[in-house]
């Protein structure tokens, strides 16, 4: 009995390491003990099984290399996927730098290689043609005596207007402006056709929302046009006056930003372009430069158009599109606030539009298959295509 024990215990011992936890010991037949053992006494050694650890020593070494190789091989797989990313990244940029940023030089010229837009993110409101920022207007003061009519002219052909005054404080720092010079009244953009402030409307077509007549103003017996007075009692106030009577008078232009351009009005360029096209060519040729056939939103704006061409007997095309003479749209997307077709024009469906110089500034409609000789490209100022 002592001797098949002894087997047991040793062959137990042999396979601890490797026997999984459900694993009984096998009985030893009756050949291999001694004559005088019982089956009570086998009963004993096959139900005695000695209490195990969670993990006997070969299991955790078994579940520490498992571990071991799976943190190790998914960390290799992150160290590559990392690398693979900033080599994709500096690709990328590679890429931008030599293909989008650098242009390409053939033989010494430089070719664009996209014609996207770019803006100047600085918008500093500046004046053109020697006019001084007051108030954020540009005002020119003219010293030569001229009639309203005349006065008013000679303002059109810079593409401005006379004075307008909109505001008490605009009307205190037109003041301040004038009081340097040795004038006593100056010619104001206003026409009122009766005794009323309601029969009085500005030359760019605005309704008035201030005013400081002087006492007993204004007054249609007296004159049509209006004064603005520096000196005197009325210091500031405005009267009517004949039209024919000769003032000096202040020229006026909305501000604007810069832009190496000629023609700078508004926050906008009008680049013109002397070249034979169809309309639809023409818008074509505006759209490369970033820029499209003019939307026009204002009487100023249409006399300034006028005045780029010197009020000469010519037509200027302007992008848009009329059904009827109240239903256009425009090209670059802008709204319609502002029309300005002759009162008899009849509108063909579908036509263009165009301005004539020599006739008020009066808009017409033609065929888009019309070929003109000139045209202008109207973009916002600070954009380049590059």
């Amino acid at each position: 009995m002592l001797s098949g024990l002894r087997k047991v215990f040793r062959f137990s011992r042999a396979t601890a390491v490797d026997a999984p936890e459900n694993y009984s010991i096998p009985s030893v037949s009756a050949e291999e003990t001694e004559p005088d053992e019982t089956p009570n006494e086998r009963t004993i050694v096959d139900a005695y099984d000695p209490p195990k650890s969670e993990f006997e020593p070969g299991d955790r070494q078994r579940h520490f290399g498992i571990l071991h190789y799976t943190v190790n091989n998914r960390f290799k797989k992150m160290m590559l996927i990392g690398i693979i990313n900033v080599f994709l990244i500096l690709a990328f940029f590679l890429f931008m730098f030599f293909f989008v940023v650098q242009p390409n030089v053939h033989g010494g010229e430089t070719a664009v290689t996209t014609l996207s837009p770019t803006t100047s993110s600085e918008k500093v409101p500046i004046c053109t043609n020697n006019f001084v920022l007051i108030d954020e207007k540009c005002l020119q003061l003219n010293t030569t005596l001229y009639s309203k009519p005349t006065a008013e002219a000679t303002c059109n052909r810079l593409g401005a207007t006379l004075l307008t005054i909109q505001s008490s404080e605009e009307n205190q720092k037109i003041q301040s402006f004038l009081s340097i010079h040795q004038i006593s009244q100056i010619w104001l953009g206003l026409i009122c056709n009766g005794k009323s402030v309601t029969s009085c409307q500005w030359d760019n077509g605005s309704n008035v929302t201030y005013y400081d007549f002087a006492p007993g103003f204004p007054n249609v017996d007296t004159g049509i046009c209006v004064s603005y007075n520096i000196t005197h009692n009325s210091i500031g106030q405005w009267e009517s006056l004949v039209c024919y009577k000769q003032l000096p008078f202040v020229c006026e232009l909305p501000t604007t930003t810069s832009d190496n351009c000629t023609n700078n009005y508004k926050n906008h360029c009008y680049i013109q372009v002397d070249q034979s096209a169809t309309i639809p060519d023409a818008q074509r040729i505006c759209q490369a430069q970033c820029s499209n056939l003019p939307s026009v939103h204002s009487v100023t704006e249409n006399l300034y158009l006028t005045s780029i061409y010197k009020f000469s007997d010519t037509s200027i095309i302007l992008g848009g599109i009329a059904s009827t003479p109240k239903s256009i749209w425009w090209f670059d997307g802008s709204p319609v606030n502002f029309l300005n077709f002759k009162t008899s024009q009849r509108t063909v469906a579908s036509s263009c539009i165009v301005l004539h110089v020599g006739d008020g500034g009066d808009w017409d409609t033609v065929d888009c298959s019309t070929t003109v000789s000139t045209f202008l490209c109207k973009r916002a100022t600070g954009v380049s295509c590059k």
